[in-house]
């Protein structure tokens, strides 16, 4: 069972990582911002730091940066819920195989 959630967590990180690439492009794109720019403001609003945009953002760019705060919270909350399922299911199996030593 835990190689299962650890499939979903690797999943769940590189959905991560694409989400960084994915919102990096597109605030180059609807911005116009340079690489830096742009992966500086996705990290800031992925990681809801708080800090000012780099530069005024246009309506495209809020709309997009709403939807980045969306789906990277979800994503967030989903590699949090699987790394908790992983400590609690590590923690279970150990148990088990700690009564079956002693019951032996």
């Amino acid at each position: 069972m835990v190689q299962g959630a650890l499939k979903h967590l690797r999943n769940a990180v590189v959905l991560l990582l694409l989400l960084i690439a994915v919102g990096t492009i597109g605030f180059m794109f609807i911005e116009g911002w340079n690489v830096t720019d742009s992966l500086y403001m996705v990290i800031i609003t992925i990681t809801t730091t708080g800090f000012e945009e780099v530069h005024p953002l246009s309506g495209g760019g809020e709309i997009f940066t709403l939807f980045l705060v969306l789906v990277s919270f979800i994503t967030i909350f989903c590699i949090g819920g699987i790394g908790i399922h992983i400590l609690i299911e590590s923690k279970i199996f150990r148990r088990r195989r700690m009564e079956k030593k002693l019951g032996s």
